[in-house]
């Protein structure tokens, strides 16, 4: 495979570069007992609303992610002073208020397993590593046969960027073999 076709369909590593910050974040969150609490459009726009919400509170960015059925992976760029905790449990309760609302649950609902995962990325290799992974992981657990399949994450943003091109995803990608 010549460089450029292995760019096409994996990325160069200097593609992330430009979004990598010391001290990124890979969050994930699990709902109890693995429910498929996002299906359909509206939970996993309601859950996109309050991450937003509480990312601006808390100073941080959002720069990769996907909604799967019962679990959620954010890959965050802190600002100074970062509370991981606040943002976790600010994101998630104004998701758990919003979605009792349009489900028109009298009682309040628990939708999340208490914890959460959180991996500190420490370099590039490890930062490209992990979004690919985000972006891969609806088609490793066979929702969809392409990334481009799945709505919820933000796979259109990063092919906008330029960091994956068509067919990207389409076969494991050599990163994650890696990892």
């Amino acid at each position: 495979m010549t460089n450029d076709e292995q760019q096409t369909t994996t990325g160069a590593l200097s593609v992330y570069d430009p979004y990598y910050e010391a001290g990124s974040r890979l969050l994930t969150w699990e709902t109890i007992k693995g429910e498929a609490v996002f299906t359909g459009t509206a939970a996993p726009h309601l859950l996109q609303l309050a991450w937003e919400d509480a990312a601006r509170r808390t100073r941080i960015e959002v720069v990769a992610y996907a909604v799967l059925p019962d679990h959620v992976h954010l890959l965050l760029v802190p600002s100074t002073a970062t509370n991981w905790e606040r943002f976790t449990r600010a994101a998630q309760s104004d998701f758990d208020a919003a979605y009792q609302a349009v489900q028109g649950l009298p009682e309040p609902v628990l939708v999340w397993k208490v914890g959460y995962r959180m991996q500190q990325i420490d370099d590039e290799r490890k930062f490209a590593a992990c979004i690919d992974r985000i972006h891969y992981d609806p088609v490793h657990h066979g929702l969809v046969e392409r990334p481009e399949e799945w709505l919820y994450s933000s796979y259109e943003r990063w092919i906008e960027r330029g960091v994956y091109r068509l067919g990207w995803g389409w076969e494991r990608p050599e990163r994650l073999i890696e990892v």
